[in-house]
């Protein structure tokens, strides 16, 4: 069973499929972000009102998100602090012998 993902790992998961493919639309990026698009929906509102994604209105009516400077540097803090922590627990576990 997997773990549950915290709302810094689905923000990440979004962000990474925006900057994957600029210009995304919301039902790519719930696809690509395995959320329900209706959690998406409220998710892109938050980052967008974070600052971390800009959303640009289509004349067909639909929305377009892309990847702000601020979100960037979300995501580059986001894979350090990821991998600072796993070598920590991989220490961890050498020093308990495991």
């Amino acid at each position: 069973m997997t773990a549950k993902r915290s709302r810094l790992d689905i923000y990440a998961d979004i962000l990474q499929a925006v900057d994957k493919r600029e210009g995304s639309k919301v039902t790519r990026i719930a696809l690509a972000s395995n959320l329900p698009v209706d959690r998406a929906n409220k998710v892109l509102g938050l980052l967008v009102s974070y600052g971390l994604l800009r959303m640009q209105p289509q004349a067909s009516g639909g929305k377009r998100y892309y990847v702000a400077d601020r979100g960037l540097d979300f995501l580059d803090a986001y894979r350090r602090l990821r991998g600072f922590l796993a070598a920590l627990s991989s220490t961890e576990g050498e020093a308990a012998g495991i």
